[in-house]
């Protein structure tokens, strides 16, 4: 099928003349409620095709392709049949499918704008926010990865530093009121040793900082432009933007950042799905 360019007219018009699936006996309610949530499930259909060669092309069609006249909601499992084999399904069908949702419709389905909207594609700008909020989460991941490999690096010559103290200094011994002995070997730095590697620790978070909170304000600012073109992508929205700042404030623990890293892209590919009618 050609790109999508359904009005919010349109889609209003075609959800308030029916109330379940096209297909004949099917009687799939378009819309599923579950857990005291209702969630569209229709899709859209193309009663003829656009471009050539594509599922009941008709050349004298002089109608909008994208219009309610030419369009009617199927249910998700019986869409892709129509398209798949066009040849099995004619126009002549298809409109009496239609003729028939149409008159069994009753009062119709309501579906508010936001839900509407989605079934239109996204609109350009907002495309362009979404688009610029994916990148600001790779800027969020990439800001908090160098600073957490720091970390490990620093981790690591800790570590080192620890052993080769253990080497140079040897082990003690703990005698016991029975005359047995205990190895015991050093684990801590001197003091000042230690609290130099302390302050080096914080270097690393201080130097950090800024560049993950310069990426965690652009995505705040981008989120908050997409929540007012379209409220209905502002949670999916916020959501990516809360995990980023978990990411952000769990650097010093390896296993805690890549939860929330993990988490950041669930969430992000979550709002994407969220814009899939």
């Amino acid at each position: 099928m050609a790109n999508r360019n359904y009005t919010l007219p349109t889609i209003k018009t075609l959800f308030g003349q029916a109330s379940k699936c096209a297909w004949p006996g099917c009687g799939e309610s378009l819309i599923l409620t579950d857990r005291g949530a209702e969630t569209v499930i229709a899709e859209i259909a193309h009663i003829r095709s656009e471009k050539p060669g594509g599922p009941r092309y008709d050349p004298t069609f002089k109608d909008a392709i994208d219009g309610a006249a030419n369009l009617m909601l199927l249910c998700g499992r019986h869409h892709k049949p129509i398209d798949r084999h066009d040849n099995l399904y004619s126009i002549a069908e298809l409109l009496q499918w239609k003729a028939d949702q149409v008159a069994g419709a009753g009062s119709g389905t309501h579906i508010s704008d936001a839900e509407a909207r989605l079934f239109g594609g996204l609109t350009p700008e907002e495309r362009a926010a979404i688009t610029e909020i994916a990148k600001l989460t790779s800027r969020v991941e990439s800001a908090c990865s160098r600073v957490r490999d720091d970390l490990n690096r620093l981790e690591s010559e800790h570590a080192e530093a620890v052993r080769e103290m253990q080497r140079t200094v040897g082990p003690s011994y703990e005698i016991h009121d029975d005359g047995t002995e205990k190895v015991i070997y050093p684990t801590d730095l001197p003091r000042v040793e230690d609290y130099r590697w302390m302050e080096a620790r914080s270097d690393i978070l201080r130097a950090a900082a800024p560049l993950i909170n310069q990426a965690l304000d652009a995505l705040a600012e981008q989120v908050a432009v997409l929540r007012m073109m379209n409220p209905f992508l502002g949670g999916p929205a916020n959501t990516v933007l809360l995990t980023a700042q978990g990411a952000g404030q769990h650097v010093v623990g390896e296993d805690a950042l890549n939860v929330s890293l993990a988490a950041m892209h669930g969430a992000l590919e979550e709002l994407w799905e969220t814009t899939q009618p």
